[in-house]
């Protein structure tokens, strides 16, 4: 039976992958902002005579397909931060007074949680791992160039980056680990309920 620092490490490893996302999430709105506010600005601070060139409305797209991008991913994992914060609250309430049958309870939820949100869980860890990705190789990049010309105050922010996409990364990794066992839980499942039904077809011929 899972216990309950068990159950804990597993709930908590959603809770991070969750937050990855959420980042990633709001990066992208972030950028998405900037990418339009950028080719705006000549016309936000009164610069006459502007006018937009092709790099500019490019910006202007990527920027609002960022942002919507940004902001539909986290309406569509929502549901899911509410639904593992409906199965960490009582875990940790836990805590002083442990009690089998609840965090077997708790075990059985958190369990089919993932079961019912398989496709966008998959989805998440996939995110998390690119956008992880993504940071480093910009924190990279921007850290080489800033270096290469002696700018070590802005290379702080490639380094940031760097560990940024890391920590990403490596909550993605964490919560993997839990995942495969989740699915080996479940496929375990399947096949009980399958020999179950296999044998009660069988009483009945």
């Amino acid at each position: 039976m899972t216990t309950l620092v068990e159950l804990e490490h597993e709930s908590r490893s959603f809770l991070g992958l969750i937050i990855v996302n959420l980042i990633l999430a709001s990066m992208a709105m972030a950028y998405g902002v900037t990418a339009v506010v950028l080719p705006l600005n000549p016309f936000l601070t009164g610069v006459s005579g502007y006018s937009f060139d092709i790099v500019g409305v490019i910006s202007i797209i990527v920027g609002v397909i960022g942002f919507g991008l940004g902001l539909a991913w986290i309406t569509i994992i929502a549901p899911i931060t509410g639904g593992i914060g409906m199965i960490h609250r009582p875990l940790r309430s836990l805590k002083n007074t442990p009690n089998d049958t609840q965090v077997t309870s708790l075990f059985i939820k958190l369990l089919g949680f993932y079961r019912e949100n398989h496709a966008k869980v998959r989805t998440m860890v996939l995110f998390g791992k690119i956008g992880g990705l993504i940071f480093i190789l910009a924190g990279v990049s921007d850290a080489i160039a800033s270096f290469s010309h002696f700018a070590y105050q802005d290379g702080v922010g490639g380094i940031i980056l760097i560990v940024l996409g890391s920590i990403c990364i490596r909550l993605t990794r964490y919560f993997s680990v839990f995942a495969f066992l989740w699915d080996q839980r479940i496929a375990e499942g399947k096949l009980t309920e399958d020999a179950l039904t296999q044998t009660l077809e069988g009483r009945t011929t």
